[in-house]
């Protein structure tokens, strides 16, 4: 009697809200189609259909967010005798409904009230709260997507349970708890505090200090500019070979005046084209410094404390 009776209450409110559910914040197909296969679940008492059920109303309100699918999935619940999971679902559809759709709160209200008069038979009320509130609260017995927010009821069964509540920004805690027979028969209310410490933030490793070394272009007259020194100062010392043995042509004649001829022409030659070159790069690394910013290369980045943001300083000194 007890089984048909939740039966045709679930098919009733399965029927009853799917009017309600039809127009949720997203598209209703999922939910549509979870609503169907509870109904057929329920009608052929086939309990896969009913738990495939609550898998896609599980999935439906992942995209919609409406407070009716969790109804729903715990009228689902209720019919396959899992009330503790019943409950949660229905407390946080109740918890939303009123703000989302007060309409639908009068068909729903006597599912809650009816798990509630049922839970103790076999249960024990656990009131959970959470520092900081709101608080995303579970036990062992649930799935893990199936929470709470503190403050909340949880009703369990006989035996141990692990309960845990996670925030956004805190660490994660963790209580035991175990509820006896004694428990169960004596109807005691447990409550359990849950304290979340903040999560230690991450600090990054600060990075060594990053110093320019100039631009491109200042780096390149630099080099360029030494390099014509260099070869400037290459022409001078073959201008003074030169010039020696343009000397020491004085004293020849005849074939050693030919040789040291050549020998004059060909030292004159070298000093001419080192000359040249070396002032071609003299001349275009003066212009490229020119050209260049003139303090590009005293700019200090050191990355900020705790690893947010960056200190810049540009050496303006002459």
């Amino acid at each position: 009697m007890q089984r048909g009776w939740v039966a045709i209450a679930i098919v009733v409110g399965l029927c009853g809200t799917a009017a309600a559910g039809e127009d949720p914040e997203g598209p209703p197909d999922l939910v549509k189609r979870a609503l169907a296969l509870a109904r057929e679940g329920v009608a052929e008492n086939d309990r896969g259909k009913v738990e495939r059920a609550i898998e896609l109303f599980k999935q439906g309100y992942e995209l919609t967010a409406h407070p009716v699918v969790l109804c729903n999935a715990a009228q689902a619940y209720r019919f396959l005798g899992d009330l503790p999971r019943a409950h949660l679902m229905a407390s946080e559809c109740m918890r939303r409904l009123p703000a989302v759709q007060p309409e639908a709160v009068a068909s729903f209200q006597p599912l809650l009230d009816g798990l509630e008069d049922e839970l103790p038979e076999r249960h024990v009320a656990v009131d959970v709260v959470s520092t900081p509130a709101g608080a995303r609260v579970g036990a062992s017995v649930f799935a893990p997507d199936e929470r709470a927010i503190a403050p909340a009821i949880l009703w369990l069964p006989e035996g141990a349970h692990t309960i845990t509540a996670s925030l956004a920004g805190h660490e994660d805690v963790t209580r035991e708890v175990t509820i006896t027979a004694d428990d169960v028969a004596g109807h005691p209310r447990k409550s359990v505090k849950l304290e979340l410490g903040a999560a230690p933030r991450e600090v990054a490793e600060p990075a060594p200090p990053v110093v320019t070394a100039g631009s491109p272009r200042r780096t390149a007259g630099w080099v360029t500019l030494g390099i014509g020194a260099v070869v400037l100062a290459g022409g001078g010392v073959m201008h003074a070979v030169a010039y020696r043995t343009r000397d020491e042509l004085a004293g020849l004649s005849g074939e050693p005046y030919q040789d040291k001829l050549d020998t004059f022409r060909t030292q004159r030659g070298i000093t001419y084209g080192l000359y040249g070159v070396g002032a071609a790069a003299a001349i275009t690394g003066a212009v490229l410094l020119y050209l260049s910013p003139r303090h590009g290369d005293r700019v200090t980045v050191v990355p900020g404390a705790g690893g947010d943001g960056a200190s810049v300083w540009l050496d303006l000194s002459p």
